[in-house]
């Protein structure tokens, strides 16, 4: 992921993934093309937590939201091998050992227990890992799954196409070649018998190299629309006749993901104390004329797939509003258990933050994301809704982390 979900043709409801603009960083889902957490980093990401530094479990949300979870992520260990390893800082478990975890868990959830009872019960029945490596904290962002119009065929209203994956496009896993570039994967494409980086947002959305070659999964109207929606990884569009497509991050150009919060603020379009989703697609629908500029800065580009009832996380299940996380695989293990304490923003009627509350509550690691990397950052799926989409776009507050990992081995 992660962590990725209109009211008139083509737009995006709420002001969604600050975070990710304002790191400069790639949108959940997105491979990650170079870039790996050193071995040290990755193994004091997660160190066994002392009996008194975990809080009271106490959580904010229904509990039918976490039992889905939980199943979500039992889904995703159903498919792998009962032997894999699954890594807690220096500590190695099995994927058998996360499913019969994660089965006691869902036990204990219907057990009348709560706060410093689930506590009681974790401590005796799981270990507890604190996450945030040297610091013990975790910048947490959020994203949510945008809401669209649009249509399968081009027209008047519907302008600006979004591309399946290119049928030239190639991957390729240099640890197949050479044994220190494992983890080093490359985007590409042939060009008379070479490989080659493939094409810039420039050359697709202004040059056209891609138009009328049969990609086009669908056309929308307002090309920040579709910028952001290849941020957030994911969206559903609602087509004329009320059918919905739910497009799903398939694939990214292999170019590097630059966010352009930090470029406005420097050219000083916005200032810095308002960097936020709604001030850049404020910024870019006023100035039509600067739009092809800022967005290009941003090279990297998303291909989208059409998945049944998305939206999906890295791990490929359904993702859970509130309950889904995405957080950098090199550092935490997928699928597992976790909780999180941190604030979040309190949205007054001008659509900006009045106040922030804490929240505590269970989440499952369930997706991935470029500007997701290392120990100290984390993206909490918000859903689909206005209110998604609101706080997903003010959520940038740290907190902590704890994960859960079976007793025995």
């Amino acid at each position: 992921m992660s962590g990725l979900t209109g009211r008139t043709v083509v737009r995006i409801i709420g002001f969604g993934f600050v975070g990710l603009i304002l790191a400069s960083c790639a949108a959940p889902g997105e491979e990650i093309e170079e870039r790996r957490a050193p071995p040290t980093a990755v193994e004091e990401s997660l160190v066994r937590a002392g009996k008194l530094s975990v809080p009271d479990l106490s959580d904010d949300l229904p509990r039918a939201t976490l039992k889905e979870a939980v199943e979500r992520s039992l889904a995703y260990y159903a498919r792998l091998d009962p032997k894999k390893p699954v890594h807690f800082g220096k500590d190695r478990y099995t994927v058998r050992d996360m499913k019969a975890m994660l089965n006691q868990f869902l036990a204990l959830l219907d057990e009348p227990l709560d706060g410093k009872a689930i506590k009681d019960a974790m401590r005796e029945r799981f270990v507890a890992y604190r996450g945030g490596g040297r610091t013990k904290e975790v910048r947490f962002t959020g994203y949510y799954e945008p809401v669209l119009y649009g249509s399968r065929l081009p027209g008047l209203d519907y302008t600006v196409p979004i591309y399946r994956v290119p049928d030239d496009l190639i991957k390729a896993d240099l640890g197949l070649f050479r044994e220190s570039l494992k983890g080093t994967r490359i985007v590409g494409r042939y060009r008379e018998g070479t490989l080659v980086p493939y094409y810039t947002r420039h050359e697709i959305d202004r040059l056209g190299l891609l138009n009328g070659r049969g990609y086009e999964i669908a056309w929308l109207q307002d090309p920040v629309d579709v910028f952001f929606l290849q941020i957030q990884g994911s969206g559903k569009v609602i087509l004329p006749d009320r059918r919905v497509l739910h497009v799903h991050y398939a694939a990214g150009n292999g170019r590097p993901y630059r966010g352009i919060g930090n470029l406005l603020v420097g050219q000083g379009a916005i200032p810095a104390e308002d960097k936020s989703m709604w001030a850049l697609k404020k910024y870019l629908k006023s100035n039509p004329s600067e739009q092809a500029g800022i967005m290009d800065y941003n090279e990297s580009y998303v291909f989208f797939e059409v998945v049944p009832g998305g939206p999906l996380g890295s791990l490929g299940v359904r993702l859970t509003a509130g309950r889904s996380i995405a957080m950098d695989p090199d550092c935490y293990p997928r699928g597992a258990l976790a909780y999180v304490e941190t604030e979040v923003p309190v949205i007054g009627e001008d659509g900006r933050p009045v106040s922030w509350e804490t929240v505590r509550r269970f989440v499952l690691v369930q997706d991935a994301g470029g500007a997701i990397r290392g120990p100290n950052r984390g993206d909490i799926f918000w859903g689909d809704d206005e209110d998604a989409g609101m706080q997903a776009g003010w959520m940038n507050r740290t907190g902590k982390i704890y994960l859960f990992a079976p007793k025995t081995r």
